[in-house]
């Protein structure tokens, strides 16, 4: 079940970075990642109403649990940032590189407080058939877009620190107000980002790149809530 949960998360994933990513070009990335979190704490927030049974959310230790929201932030601009330079394909690949390693670094050393699972020899196989897979994956755009391709595997990076922090978040407040939290979290700061960024450049942080109206754009903080919960 878990197994299947994963790779439908993977799936919808990959389908929020093209939304996000598009949403991207439409703004810049910065103003994008402000409208994905606030249209996320929307939608939770939403669900959250309907939720009968609601834990306890601010009050649990450690606190670095609460931190998913604002390293999640780094995922969804570098995301963003690296749909201009290079393809979706090639974005994913290297994300799921990032993913590899820094999940292989957290399993066999236990770090944050996960079980320690040590890597079994013949694991490797396995491994290096996933690493081949990855690079085979990537296309032209990456030889001419070193920048875009260190991006997406920083991206992948902060995707597995988000996730391991939201995960024990969730072992205490549910998945649903773990995804909540999460866009709470991240929302002031993509809003700070977004004006910061567009104070330096001298730009209106709304300002658009015009174009037709695309409302499924806009979707992709409701698709991160439910990456977040699964």
């Amino acid at each position: 079940m878990y197994q299947l949960l994963a790779l439908i998360n993977g799936i919808i994933l990959s389908v929020m970075i093209s939304v996000n990513g598009n949403l991207s070009v439409q703004y810049s990335a910065f103003t994008a990642a402000a409208i994905i979190h606030a249209v996320g704490s929307l939608f939770a927030l939403l669900l959250c109403a309907s939720q009968k049974n609601r834990k306890p959310v601010w009050t649990h230790r450690p606190k670095w649990i609460y931190l998913g929201g604002a390293i999640g932030v780094f995922t969804t601009v570098f995301q963003n940032l690296a749909f201009t330079y290079i393809s979706i394909t090639s974005v994913i690949a290297l994300g799921l590189l990032g993913q590899t390693v820094t999940s292989l670094v957290i399993d066999s050393s236990g770090l944050f407080g996960m079980e320690k699972r040590p890597l079994p020899r013949y694991a490797f196989i396995g491994l290096g058939l996933s690493v081949f897979g990855i690079f085979v994956m990537l296309d032209t755009s990456v030889t001419t877009a070193a920048l875009g391709a260190a991006i997406s595997f920083a991206s992948g990076i902060s995707m597995v620190l988000s996730r391991t922090a939201n995960a024990r978040l969730a072992e205490k407040t549910g998945a649903l107000q773990g995804s909540l939290v999460n866009h709470l979290v991240g929302l002031p700061i993509t809003v700070i980002l977004a004006f910061a960024v567009a104070a330096a450049s001298g730009t209106s942080a709304a300002a658009s790149a015009g174009g037709s109206f695309r409302p499924w754009i806009y979707f992709g903080g409701a698709l991160g809530v439910v990456v977040v919960m699964s």
